[in-house]
């Protein structure tokens, strides 16, 4: 990701106690085309980037925190 507008340093803990320090990344939102917007999303070395996409800018930032949220819910759990 060039120039993230949100980033947050976190440390990851997998199953077998390894720890990785890494950081969640939001991306610069981007108008695809008249009518969708994208933002990416990625926690290096845990997460790949993702690509999310909204009807609008708020649409695709509100999508890409959601995404977020529910990845790192899911890892936590």
């Amino acid at each position: 990701m060039d120039v993230p507008i949100a980033k947050s340093e976190i440390i990851f803990r997998s199953n077998d106690g390894e720890e990785l320090t890494t950081v969640v990344q939001v991306g610069q939102l981007r108008q695809q085309d008249e009518q969708r917007w994208a933002c990416d999303v990625e926690i290096p070395g845990v997460e790949r980037k993702r690509t999310i996409h909204g009807d609008d800018s708020l649409h695709a930032l509100i999508l890409a925190m959601g995404f977020l949220a529910d990845r790192l819910e899911y890892l936590v759990a």
